[in-house]
């Protein structure tokens, strides 16, 4: 299977699925995770996805749990709670803060040491071609500009 893009929905992807004995080749044309905080929080239903990829005391130690965010206007007027009813549904809290380059991190850490991985940073797919029954792809290395078919 091939993954392209070693953000966290790639990352999280490949954990994923070598967590169900599928073999995965991760692509990123980027040469390392993100160091920049785009995303700011994560819910429930992410964190029971991401135990069932066996990530557990790793995502703990970065994740704040949370039960919900209050955001505010301009004059710092409460606008909206973006919170639930049952906070605990999936057995962990509703909504919880974290930094993204640290759960990038923690993601392509854990997917490099699954040996059902292959994972290249510095690497993007150039095209592919849909046959019967697979999808040729061409990959390339962005160091060097070597091409590889896969």
């Amino acid at each position: 299977m091939l993954v392209v893009g070693g953000g966290p929905v790639g990352l999280a992807a490949g954990c994923l699925l070598t967590a169900y004995g599928v073999r995965v080749t991760l692509v990123e044309r980027n040469s390392r995770t993100s160091d920049e905080p785009k995303a700011i929080s994560i819910d429930d239903e992410a964190i029971r996805m991401f135990k069932l990829a066996g990530l557990g005391d790793e995502l703990d130690a970065i994740i704040l749990p949370g039960t919900g965010t209050q955001y505010f206007d301009a004059n710092r007027r409460p606008l909206f709670r973006a919170g639930t009813a049952q906070p605990f549904r999936h057995g962990h809290p509703f909504k919880n803060p974290f930094a993204q380059p640290e759960l990038e991190a923690v993601l392509c850490g854990a997917l490099r040491l699954r040996s059902d991985a292959d994972v290249r940073f510095g690497c993007e797919l150039v095209g592919f071609e849909q046959h019967a029954d697979h999808v040729e792809v061409e990959l390339r290395e962005m160091a060097d500009g070597a091409t590889e078919t896969m």
